[in-house]
């Protein structure tokens, strides 16, 4: 009787250890490696004061976002308004995102939040987030969210193109990953080169 109940709780064991890792390695845990390996394109070095003075300000566009899951694609589009200001070493943000989703299990959903690193603006804020610059024109922003998971968030490269444009690329986890371009605010008719 002893040894058919230790087989079954081993088999029940099993069954919850494969079950998880098969959920870890088709929600993304499998490509954490190949999304931070982006990371590794961007230089060491902080952008210059003149190329940072270049940066400072308020951008706005959106951003589309895909993922293909169990044969399935979702699409998320990000309208952010991003406020940059601070130094090249310590960036300060405040990052506002509207974010329209629809995919196989959700036919439209919409959600409204706000990120900063700035004490002051954190009332009310869904997370914050962590910036840095590297050099010639790039600024990384990691979206940290007001939760407990232990999960890397997502992040965005933001290259800036002459003063008043600049392109994102988004990475999230479980394959999200996308791109779009932001403004200046206000918007002029400018050459983005």
């Amino acid at each position: 009787m002893r040894f058919l109940l230790r087989k079954r709780l081993l088999r029940t064991a099993a069954a919850v250890v494969s079950g998880c890792l098969t959920l870890c390695f088709t929600s993304g845990c499998g490509g954490i490696g190949t999304r931070r390996a982006v990371l590794d394109t961007l230089s060491p070095y902080t952008v210059s004061g003149r190329e940072w003075s270049r940066m400072i300000g308020t951008f706005s566009g959106p951003t589309r976002i895909t993922t293909n899951r169990f044969g399935n694609e979702a699409v998320e589009i990000l309208a952010m308004s991003l406020e940059i200001s601070g130094d090249p070493l310590a960036p300060k943000i405040f990052l506002r995102m509207r974010t329209d989703h629809s995919g196989a299990w959700s036919f439209y959903n919409e959600h409204l939040a706000s990120f900063t690193n700035i004490p002051a603006r954190r009332y009310s804020t869904q997370g914050y987030v962590t910036a840095t610059t590297h050099a010639p024109n790039q600024l990384l922003i990691f979206i940290h969210r007001n939760d407990l998971t232990t999960d890397p968030g997502p992040f965005m490269i933001v290259t800036f193109r002459g003063r008043d444009c600049a392109d994102v690329e988004y990475l999230g986890k479980s394959g999200w990953r996308g791109e779009g371009s932001l403004m200046r605010e206000p918007h002029f008719p400018t050459d983005c080169r």
